[in-house]
């Protein structure tokens, strides 16, 4: 469900799927949301329709740790739209 990629790989994610021109949602996932899963299947539903979906906070970064899953870093939306805002400017 959760994409296991640093910085670099959600930011060719997102490249990719701009310049693929297919309609796309992605999301970041946080403890809060994760929480608001459980009680809200809209919610989840959501979530599981989007693609790319990456780790915000730190605490889906441990847990996915702990269960054996390998996040390199914590893609923080806020962060990665900058990082999409530079490439687009850098581009043109």
């Amino acid at each position: 469900m959760v994409d296991v990629v640093d910085m670099d790989g959600a930011v060719s994610a997102c490249r990719q799927a701009i310049t693929s021109r297919q309609a796309t949602q992605h999301v970041v996932l946080n403890a809060g949301k994760v929480v608001l899963m459980r009680d809200d299947p809209e919610l989840k539903r959501i979530v599981g329709d989007c693609q790319p979906v990456h780790a915000d906070g730190m605490a889906v970064v441990w847990a996915g740790r702990w269960l054996g899953v390998p996040f390199p870093e914590r893609i923080a939306g806020i962060d990665l739209m900058e990082r999409l805002f530079h490439e687009a400017e850098r581009e043109g």
